[in-house]
């Protein structure tokens, strides 16, 4: 974030009133230039991305330290148009986002990667639409051992994992990818009956079910 920084200049001639009236200015300057007092379990993270971007759409949501859905379609609306711009559609839902040409034609990784340059310095993407997912799968902000536990659970209560399968164990499993595709590999089909309720319990294990 580029900062202001507000400067009173003082000549040292000066009197001792305009000397003390100068610092008044510029401690009022400072009170109205303050930072918002971000709370909740994000905090840090409104925090930070307040700091970091120096988009006014996105300066504006982020300071009440919520995401609300009128702010969401707001900056949705706003990437929607930068991405145009550059010749994609663009599109945001429940499962992800989604990037198209508006000539219907593949788009290459090249051409997505310029868009992205673009656009998400611009609107301000990297500050929000993270922060956003986090909100809805992680919404206390629990550590990612209690992610972990909470994913376990759901895979065993829908019998994707076994009964007996320690926290340990899954941890193991799910940094070895061969491990990982043995294991589950068959509920990642998106033709397996089972693929949405596998997806939900490890993107979405709080609100999996």
């Amino acid at each position: 974030m580029r900062h202001i920084r507000h400067m009173c200049r003082i000549v040292a001639t000066m009197g001792i009133v305009a000397l003390s009236l100068a610092m008044a200015s510029c401690g009022q300057s400072t009170a109205t230039d303050a930072q918002p007092e971000f709370t909740g379990p994000y905090a840090a993270e409104f925090r930070k991305n307040y700091e970091e971007t120096d988009n006014t759409l996105v300066k504006g949501i982020l300071k009440d330290s919520k995401i609300t859905d009128a702010e969401f379609e707001e900056f949705k609306s706003a990437y929607v148009s930068c991405m145009k711009e550059q010749g994609l559609i663009w599109d945001y839902t429940d499962t992800g986002e989604t990037t198209g040409s508006a000539t219907g034609a593949d788009v290459s990784a090249e051409e997505l990667h310029r868009a992205t340059d673009v656009c998400n310095p611009k609107t301000g993407y990297m500050q929000l639409i993270p922060l956003y997912d986090s909100l809805h799968s992680n919404p206390d902000n629990l550590a990612p051992d209690e992610l972990e536990k909470r994913a376990l659970a759901c895979l065993v209560k829908h019998g994707y994992a076994p009964q007996d399968m320690t926290l340990q164990e899954y941890q193991d499993i799910n940094r070895d990818n061969d491990r990982f595709m043995a294991t589950f590999g068959k509920y990642m089909d998106n033709t397996s009956p089972d693929y949405q309720q596998f997806y939900a319990c490890m993107q979405d294990p709080v609100n999996a079910g």
